[in-house]
């Protein structure tokens, strides 16, 4: 069982370089790759859970800031080592739609007065990549600074 999830195939195919790499790094040639899928799923199925660890942990280990927008609401995150930040601004406007460039834009330029924001702290309570990456399955996206600085301004 993967620590975090299976790739796709298209996932797969699109880090085929990498894979093929991550094989002979583990001393499979190509010819044992085409032996282990006729003859071993079951050892095919656990390089590839493997594999599938190796790249979503590095992607979470190199994630600094992620952001989650819908039409209300927007969250943004920044996440260090040991604690994760959270800025984050609220309306109850029906006209305004965060997830559109226009509602973005009105944000910026006219916000709604009853914008509401706040600010909190957290720490993790398991590992920082396995809760950034349930974070990101529920929703939440990697992203740079911006919304967070942006945010962080306006509170």
């Amino acid at each position: 069982m993967p620590k975090y999830r299976l790739l796709s195939l298209d996932e797969l195919s699109n880090l085929e370089k990498e894979f093929i790499e991550y094989l002979v790094l583990n001393g499979i040639t190509k010819d044992d790759w085409e032996q282990l899928k006729l003859n071993e799923s079951e050892k095919t199925q656990e390089i590839i859970e493997l594999f599938s660890d190796v790249v979503f942990e590095g992607i979470m280990r190199k994630a600094k800031y992620l952001v989650k927008i819908d039409k209300t609401s927007i969250y943004a995150f920044k996440c260090n080592e040991s604690v994760i930040e959270l800025a984050t601004i609220e309306t109850k406007s029906s006209e305004l739609d965060f997830t559109t460039e226009k509602g973005q834009e009105q944000l910026r330029s006219n916000p709604p007065e009853d914008l509401k924001g706040f600010k909190a702290f957290k720490s993790y309570e398991n590992t920082r990549e396995t809760e950034l990456f349930k974070m990101i399955q529920n929703g939440c996206s990697i992203t740079d600074n911006q919304w967070y600085d942006a945010l962080v301004k306006v509170i």
